[in-house]
């Protein structure tokens, strides 16, 4: 059987590539381009979209539509995004004081599962200082 989708895989080996640029903080046209796909597809990669929010927030997406879009992404809390689940939530300590709005989501955390508790523990503090 032959595969009638090779665009979607080169546009996740893309994704890949800009993923790892991003990671590098190099901020180009395509990169950027390429993360805000990732961002606006919520369903193209869940691995991604930890790397695509971190870039956008670094590279001038406003904060509170970063905060809405993480706030989004952990009250999914599919079965299979549990790994990035705290990557999102110290995200959102990163950003301190402006993730405000995020915290009911936190504290629901704090008393979930040992790591995304400490997580949005630490988070929690870093937002409320």
């Amino acid at each position: 059987m032959v595969d009638r989708r090779p665009s979607f895989f080169a546009f996740l080996a893309a994704c890949a590539a800009a993923a790892a640029l991003a990671l590098l903080d190099v901020n180009t046209p395509d990169v950027a381009k390429l993360m805000g796909v990732v961002i606006e597809k919520e369903n193209v990669n869940d691995g991604l979209r930890p790397v695509a929010i971190h870039y956008a927030w670094r590279h001038g997406m406003d904060v509170a539509e970063v905060v809405d879009r993480i706030v989004r992404d952990l009250q999914r809390r599919r079965p299979y995004y549990q790994e990035f689940i705290p990557k999102l939530i110290g995200l959102l300590g990163e950003i301190g004081p402006d993730a405000r709005k995020a915290i009911p989501v936190l504290e629901a955390f704090a008393d979930d599962r040992y790591e995304f508790a400490r997580a949005a523990e630490a988070a929690l503090k870093r937002i409320r200082r």
